[in-house]
C-alpha cells in the first residue's frame, strides 16, 4: 500500500534528520512516495492527500516540553533604551533563546536571542514613553512558550 511508503519516510526524516517541521517531514513522506511508486493514479492519491492543512511551520513535539524560566526587571522606566533578561532551564543558561517585547501603545518591538550565558540586552527603539505593561515572549526549542505581559 503505497501510504505506508510516505508514512514510514516522514518518520524516517524525523529520526535519522532530526527534522521536527511538520512541512519539511510531509514534504519528504510524499517525495518518496512519487519515487517508490512513480506518478501512478494511486501514488497521485496519496501524494495530494497529504497535504497540510495548518501552519506548515508547526514544529512537532518530541518529548514533554522542558520549564523555562526569564528574569528580568519588573518594570521599565519611561525612557529606558535597554532591556536586559537571562533565560535558564533548571538553573542552567539558554543560548539561542528567542526573546521579544512589545508595547504597542510606544510602538516598541524588538527582538534579540540570549548568548552563551543565557542573557540578551535589547535595546529599545522607540523607548517607551508612557508607564503600562510590556508583553515579553520567550521561544527555545523544546520548552512551552514563555509569555507574560
Amino acid at each position: 500500500m503505497p501510504a505506508v511508503a510516505g508514512e514510514q519516510a516522514i518518520a524516517g526524516v524525523l529520526r535519522v534528520y532530526g527534522e521536527e517541521r511538520f512541512a519539511q517531514m510531509t514534504d519528504y513522506g510524499k517525495y518518496e512516495l512519487y519515487k517508490q511508486y512513480g506518478g501512478g493514479d494511486t501514488a497521485r492519491l496519496y501524494y495530494e492527500m497529504y497535504n497540510i492543512l495548518g501552519d506548515p511551520s508547526l514544529d512537532i513535539w518530541t518529548d514533554y516540553p522542558e520549564t523555562i524560566s526569564a528574569n528580568y526587571a519588573g518594570t521599565v522606566p519611561a525612557g529606558a533604551t535597554s532591556f536586559d533578561i537571562t533565560v535558564t532551564s533548571a538553573g542552567s543558561p539558554i543560548e539561542d533563546a528567542l526573546v521579544c517585547i512589545a508595547k504597542d501603545d510606544d510602538g516598541v518591538y524588538e527582538t534579540a536571542y540570549t548568548n552563551a550565558s543565557g542573557a540578551a540586552s535589547i535595546t529599545m527603539s522607540p523607548a517607551p514613553l508612557m508607564p503600562g505593561a510590556m508583553a515579553v515572549t520567550v521561544l527555545v526549542t523544546g520548552a512551552d512558550p514563555g509569555r507574560q505581559g
